[in-house]
């Protein structure tokens, strides 16, 4: 009677045993894999570039003029369980813009166009940092990238803020803007939300300081300064509109427009920049 007691016993364990490993089996899901591929981190020297994930591109670049282009190291972050290609770490050679290409846990992939910037030309006023970024880029983008950099576009304030700015864009050696197409660089102002209403907004947040209100007939905000070319601002409607801030270089397609003095652009049109550290 024990014997056949302790038999049972036994089985109904078992069936419990089974029963539960069963049950276990049941609950067990595959996780679907992840089709993030996003490049979540670009950085250069410890500093990060900026990463576009809509149009899929990356702006980097190398501090100063004395490091080789050619030979970069880049340290990349992806989506979690993605792969890069070419890795993370691995020297590149960005003398022209790279493509690297995310793989996602499902496979499916994307590439990234990574652009790096190899020249970069410092110079103080007054106190005060500024960089001459030598790459092309539209306003709203330029903005991004002194941003990323601890910046802002350049919010001139003064005429000699003004004088000493342009100085440096004549003066430097190897600052060639002909690839620019508009002989021209950035500058912190616009008139984004209404226009004829020139704001101070290097950092694009649209809360900047009102410093002009019209268009070349208009009048200076607040005794705030400006050096307005004169027949700007025109926001002129043959290009679609202009609402971004520039200073001029000298252009032969544009012998009207005075060297260092100011125009409206289209902000999409891409051009060099000034970044200013406060």
């Amino acid at each position: 009677m024990k014997k056949n007691t302790f038999k049972y016993l036994l089985f109904c364990a078992f069936l419990t045993l089974l029963t539960a490993c069963g049950s276990s089996d049941g609950d067990d899901e595959i996780s679907p894999l992840s089709s993030q591929k996003l490049i979540t981190n670009f950085m250069i020297s410890d500093v990060s570039g900026v990463v576009n994930n809509t149009s899929n591109e990356v702006m980097a670049t190398i501090l100063g003029p004395d490091q080789d282009i050619t030979s970069v190291t880049p340290i990349i972050t992806v989506s979690p369980g993605a792969t890069i290609s070419p890795a993370s770490g691995v020297v590149q050679d960005f003398t022209n813009p790279v493509t690297y290409t995310v793989t996602a846990e499902d496979g499916s992939t994307v590439d990234y166009t990574i652009t790096v910037i190899g020249t970069i030309f410092s110079f103080t006023f007054d106190g005060k940092s500024y960089e001459i970024i030598s790459e092309q880029l539209n306003w709203r983008d330029a903005a991004d990238f002194a941003i990323e950099r601890g910046g802002i576009l350049a919010e001139i304030n003064s005429v000699e803020e003004n004088n000493a700015i342009f100085l440096v864009l004549n003066n430097t050696p190897g600052m060639d803007f002909s690839p620019s197409g508009r002989q021209a660089v950035w500058l912190g102002g616009n008139d984004f939300d209404n226009e004829g209403t020139w704001v101070l907004d290097g950092n694009n947040d649209g809360n900047g300081i009102q410093f002009w209100n019209g268009e070349a007939d208009g009048m200076s905000v607040g005794g705030l300064y400006n050096n307005w070319n004169d027949t700007e601002p025109d926001n002129l409607a043959l290009s679609g509109g202009q609402n971004a801030l520039s200073m001029a270089l000298a252009d032969p397609a544009l012998p009207e427009i005075i060297p260092g003095r100011w125009c409206d652009v289209g902000e999409d049109s891409e051009l060099f920049f000034v970044i200013e550290f406060n």
